[in-house]
């Protein structure tokens, strides 16, 4: 059994596991006959698409407030499910240092998938792990970098694969569309709507706007709105994407960067400037 450890915030991190487990099984760093759990948090679980042979477990809602006992179950899960390799998603030992006990499992095959971290703001919650094997999937700070180097046996590259397969049909959208992408806050949305408009008056053009979010605002913001998944989907049918600087939407708009307009946010542990600097930069 493979577990796959998805807990964190918003779409981010279960949108990660499914193309992380599909491109992991196709480049053969895990076995496609293996069976994989992932434990999440995010309620956008159930909108993402899998792979075969993939589970999914919500973890319990408290457990940030309930941690010894949350680790208990952690470990109960492992012993129960019979785990040999355990993937880390972003976060070496937890969201808050929960897996602080991975030393008692030393015949576990640790696998970490780093993406770019506040390094500084998690350092609080890191314990001592050694890594089997650690995959970058873009390139790290030199703190993080270095720590990869100093904590994982192996070290590879991994560009993610993501599902090019639609929960529901494709909707067809006008030429002059102007696409905001964003799950949530509403205040975010507004903004990135607020950015796109203030360009789209420099450069003298009226759009047609449209928002992708399950999250509702108003309708007069906007020509259209909806909720679709994977929105990466539409980005051939548009004149413009605009959205925030996380993972994986800077993976999935890479191939469109001259029609791309971003706007990076704070968050607690993801860099967004940094990301959004490298792409100015590159």
């Amino acid at each position: 059994m493979i577990l796959y450890y998805a807990v964190g915030g918003g779409w981010g991190h279960v949108v990660r596991a499914s193309a992380a487990i599909y491109t992991l099984r196709r480049q053969a760093f895990i076995q496609k006959q293996q069976p994989v759990l992932v434990l999440y948090s995010s309620s956008a679980a159930a909108q993402v698409a899998f792979p075969e042979g993939t589970t999914l477990l919500k973890v319990p809602d408290d457990f940030q407030q309930q941690i010894d006992p949350y680790r208990n179950w952690l470990k109960h899960l492992l012993k129960s499910h019979k785990v040999e390799t355990l993937i880390m998603d972003t976060f070496p030992t937890g969201i808050i240092g929960e897996w602080n006990f991975l030393q008692a499992f030393p015949s576990l095959r640790l696998i970490y998938l780093a993406r770019t971290l506040l390094w500084q703001a998690y350092l609080p919650f890191l314990h001592p792990i050694h890594f089997h094997t650690a995959f970058s999937l873009e390139l790290l700070p030199d703190s993080q970098q270095t720590y990869l180097e100093q904590h994982a046996a192996a070290r590879h590259h991994l560009s993610l694969i993501y599902p090019q397969k639609a929960s529901s049909p494709l909707p067809t959208l006008p030429v002059n569309s102007w696409l905001v992408v964003h799950s949530s806050p509403p205040d975010e949305i507004a903004s990135l709507v607020a950015y796109a408009k203030e360009i789209a008056q420099l450069e003298q053009v009226k759009p047609y706007w449209v928002l992708v979010s399950p999250s509702q605002i108003s309708n007069t913001v906007v020509d259209q709105q909806f909720a679709f998944y994977p929105a990466h989907l539409l980005f051939t049918q548009v004149q413009k994407i605009i959205t925030a600087c996380g993972y994986n939407t800077m993976q999935q708009t890479e191939p469109f960067k001259e029609k791309h307009l971003f706007l990076p946010f704070p968050r607690r542990f993801d860099d967004q400037v940094w990301r959004a600097t490298l792409r100015k930069r590159l």
